[in-house]
């Protein structure tokens, strides 16, 4: 049997990101966190084969969340319901990359790999506490040059399943002050000077925008470049194409 790709049919799968990973996606999960499978507000500590700097200080030590975040070197605890806020008064480092109020009772499971020059942590079909049976699956990429990456690959269209606001971003915590809100969406590439970056999602009434993409957040000498990189249109076909055989 033959199977002839027309035009239309090449134009109608480029037209569907949805089914294309982001640009930027490990597939190769690593080992489950059991520690907080079938969780709520937990936390485990991990360790890392290389020191990732994060202004300033290298970390070996770090916590991964339920919740969409993690902390660098101690254990900050477990916000379930976060606000901006809560970023700059983390008594720890905070890397938020989805950080609400989840829920892993009824789907889902956190993964870790470390492949010795960067470390990836997948919330795969994690669920929230306004719903456990909706499924959020995102990543989280820490480099041994500092470089942060984050990645969504199905969330959904709008916070309607959050009870909580989502804060997506990173601080140094310890109290800093606000630098003031962005829109990783609409103002990309920026760049930024100081140790902290965030946008709110406000529960039930913002779309969440990111999804099928990835913020990536490059140091500098007194900040960081985030940009919000671009899929090829081959790379999205040969995905798409994938994707009609085999749904993630």
């Amino acid at each position: 049997m033959k199977i002839y790709i027309t035009t239309a049919a090449i134009i109608g799968l480029l037209a569907v990101p949805a089914l294309a990973d982001p640009p930027i996606w490990e597939t190769n999960f690593g080992s489950e966190l059991t520690d907080l499978t079938g969780g709520d507000d937990e936390t485990q500590g991990v360790s890392l084969s290389f020191g990732f700097p994060f202004v300033g200080p290298s970390y070996t030590d770090i916590w991964v969340s339920t919740n969409g975040e993690l902390s660098l070197g101690a254990d900050a605890g477990n916000t379930c319901c976060p606000t901006e806020q809560d970023l700059f008064d983390a008594s720890e480092p905070t890397v938020a990359t989805f950080w609400s109020d989840m829920n892993l009772y009824m789907m889902g499971k956190v993964w870790f790999n470390d492949f010795g020059n960067r470390a990836v942590i997948t919330w795969d079909e994690i669920g929230s506490y306004e719903d456990p049976n909706a499924p959020f699956t995102f990543q989280l990429q820490l480099l041994n040059d500092g470089k942060i990456i984050f990645g969504y690959n199905g969330i959904s269209e709008s916070t309607v399943y959050l009870d909580e606001d989502l804060v997506v971003g990173f601080s140094v915590g310890g109290g800093v002050p606000d630098p003031g809100e962005v829109d990783y969406s609409a103002d990309m590439p920026f760049s930024f000077v100081g140790d902290t970056v965030y946008e709110v999602f406000r529960e039930a009434t913002e779309s969440f925008d990111l999804d099928q993409t990835n913020v990536v957040f490059t140091p500098t000498a007194d900040g960081f470049n985030v940009d919000i990189p671009e899929p090829s249109s081959l790379a999205l076909l040969a995905v798409c194409g994938l994707a009609l055989i085999r749904r993630r």
